[in-house]
């Protein structure tokens, strides 16, 4: 199961890039980065990434370059000059219900990782008993060290929204902030730190998480790819600020930067929650984990378990050819989030449209 964070509404204050590499100046921002979806094999061959499993799609042009992709809930269409990703569902003249979500302004340094981007959305489901819509925006800048690991993202947001039940208006406004710094030693990823603030009208929530990596030499990582193994819990790449995975698929694909030098084979993690500063909240996490290495390097098979039970799910890679093009995103229709269920674009469903919802 993918964990889902508590989602916030965003607003634009981290413009630019943060850096801690000369290598992370420049760069072709406008076209994204050259080498997005590839994997260079242990026999020197290159490989574009089309499946990581569990909803993981990734779509390219006749000329290599990423056109679409799919998270596992939701389908993004890619654009360049700007470089821009949108999701879109819904007509807001004409339906009832509507999404969007973009992320504009992507700058990429000389290596083709994501430095920063500005986020903007809105939401509106119009139905009989009830109605729902936010809107917000927001920024997110990413640092690396001087071997392209990510080292530090950052996310900060704020917005506003309305719940109308039973001609009951509930309207609200906050503002929030994402941080996840990354410990790395040897080329191996030792601890994630996670730190997520929102406040509104009064009331302040926190979460702080801790997770640490265990290695073994099994497993080498020749291709420097990330698999979702290193992503699930509290992972390297953090979140914006919701429960949203477009960073995970982004990761996968080489836009966060260089994975360890070895896959991890277990992560562990300890989370606290708080209310206005007290502690409502707290557990541990534990995963185990497993990979099938192909002759050439790739991953063929990641596996995780969470006590006896091992999941598995297929790496699928194509030569740049029709083939690569023609993987299927998933069925948006199929996985959208029902109104009841909500996930939110910035900040999390209120406890109270949640009770009113289940009543309904």
């Amino acid at each position: 199961m993918k964990r889902i964070i508590f989602p916030l509404f965003a607003a634009l204050l981290l413009a630019g890039a943060v850096s801690c590499s000369d290598d992370d100046e420049g760069g072709g921002s406008a076209n994204g980065s050259e080498t997005a979806g590839q994997v260079t094999t242990s026999d020197g061959s290159t490989l574009y990434i089309t499946s990581a499993g569990n909803g993981y799609d990734f779509e390219y042009d006749d000329d290599g370059q990423l056109v679409a992709f799919s998270d596992g809930y939701f389908d993004y269409e890619v654009t360049y000059n700007p470089f821009t990703i949108t999701y879109s569902d819904g007509d807001p003249d004409e339906d009832d219900s509507y999404q969007t979500y973009t992320l504009s302004n992507i700058k990429v340094n000389s290596s083709g990782y994501i430095t920063s981007f500005s986020i903007s959305g809105d939401y509106q489901y119009s139905g009989k008993y009830y109605t729902y819509y936010d809107k917000g925006s927001g920024s997110a800048s990413f640092s690396y060290d001087s071997d392209g690991h990510l080292v530090k993202t950052s996310v900060s947001t704020s917005g506003s929204g309305k719940e109308v039940y039973d001609d009951e208006t509930y309207s609200y406004s906050g503002s929030g902030s994402v941080t996840t710094t990354n410990t790395w030693s040897n080329g191996l990823l030792t601890t994630s730190v996670y730190n997520y603030s929102w406040k509104e009208s009064g009331y302040t929530e926190t979460e702080t998480a801790t997770q640490t990596y265990e290695y073994d030499t099994d497993y080498p990582n020749v291709t420097y790819q990330f698999t979702p193994n290193n992503i699930y819990m509290y992972g390297v790449i953090g979140d914006l600020c919701s429960d949203w995975d477009v960073l995970d698929a982004l990761a996968i694909i080489g836009y966060l930067g260089k994975a360890p030098r070895y896959h991890p084979t277990s992560a562990e993690a300890t989370w606290s929650y708080y209310e206005d500063g007290k502690l409502e909240d707290e557990s541990d996490y534990t995963r185990s984990y497993k990979y099938d290495i192909n002759s050439n390097g790739t991953v063929g098979k990641w596996y995780y378990t969470t006590g006896s039970k091992w999941y598995s799910y297929s790496f699928v890679y194509s030569l740049l050819s029709a083939s690569a093009k023609s993987v299927s995103l998933i069925d948006t229709e199929e996985t959208q989030a029902s109104p009841s269920e909500h996930r939110g674009l910035f900040r999390k469903f209120s406890r109270k449209a949640k009770i009113a919802v289940s009543e309904e």
